[in-house]
Order: C-alpha cells, then structure tokens, then sequence
C-alpha cells in the first residue's frame, strides 16, 4: 500500500471520528506538505486549519504540586469537627427534651420565694418529686384501711400541737 492510499484509508477514519491523535498527526504533517496527491486537495484547507487547532506539546510540563497536611493539622482538624458533632448533638438532644418535657409538663409552674417560675428544666426535679409523692400516697391509700393512712400522714407532721389538733378534727 501507498503513502496516498494510506492517506485515503486514514482520511475516512478521520471523518467518521475514529482516529488516534497519532494518526490525526500524520494527517496533519502530509496536508503541510509542499505537494499533496490531487484526490486529496479538497482537504488541504481544513486539515491545515485542524493542524492549527493541535495544541503545542510544550517541552516541559509543570508537575501537579501535591499538597500534604501536616499531621498536627490533622488532628486539630478531627478534634474540631468531634467538637462541632458534639455540640450540635447536644444542641439536638436538648431541644428534644424541652419537647418532650412541654408535651408532658406544658402549662405546669411553681412558685418560689413569691415569684412564678415556669422554666420547666427548673422546675421538673421538684414536679417529678410531687408526682412520685402522690403516686405513694395513693398506692398507700389503695393498700392500706383508711385509718392507717390517717395516721400515717398524722405521724409525718413534725409541730406536735398541730397533729394533735388535725387528730381531734378527724375524730369528730
């Protein structure tokens, strides 16, 4: 085969997009040649315009510079972000619970020294306690004769003079 038929075989590869940049090279060097077979003249324009558009291999190519963390970056780096998770966990957590607590406590206060508080994180210790006091009462009172939870609320109270006179209020 020819130098001319080779050109041909290549050409119709390069039209149908199925060429190596190696053979888009060897097109581009014969189509710059002085003397070009006269079944090929028609492309002569196009691939010298083509031969244009081939980048320039450059002789020395700049290397990627790889950039590396220093290991004490690394570190700081990992504490931070177990930092930034932890915060927002708790963050998370709590709003959870403040939910939780308005479903279950919503519209509960106290009041102390003469002031309402209705903060529930403050006062949920002291509801809870309540809570816990009336669940005893009335398993005490579900358990035992009415007159055994008298007296038992009647020993509780510490002013003798008063558990005497709720004493003498009961009897009568």
């Amino acid at each position: 085969m020819n130098q001319v038929e080779e050109i041909k075989i290549l050409m119709n590869r390069f039209l149908e997009a199925e060429t190596t940049l190696e053979e888009e090279r060897r097109l581009y060097a014969y189509f710059s040649q002085a003397e070009v077979d006269p079944s090929l003249e028609p492309y002569r324009a196009m691939m010298q315009d083509y031969a244009a558009l081939m980048p320039v291999e450059q002789v020395h190519q700049p290397t990627a510079r790889r950039v590396t963390l220093q290991p004490w970056f690394k570190w700081v780096s990992g504490i931070a972000a177990v930092m930034v998770l932890a915060i927002i966990g708790s963050w998370s957590y709590r709003a959870y619970e403040t939910s939780k607590l308005e479903e279950i406590y919503g519209g509960s206060y106290m009041i102390v020294n003469g002031e309402r508080v209705d903060n529930l994180r403050k006062i949920q210790a002291q509801i809870a306690g309540t809570l816990d006091d009336a669940l005893k009462i009335e398993a005490l009172v579900a358990s035992s004769q009415p007159t055994d939870v008298e007296q038992s609320v009647l020993n509780e109270i510490e002013d003798s003079a008063l558990r005497e006179e709720i004493r003498r209020m009961l009897n009568e």
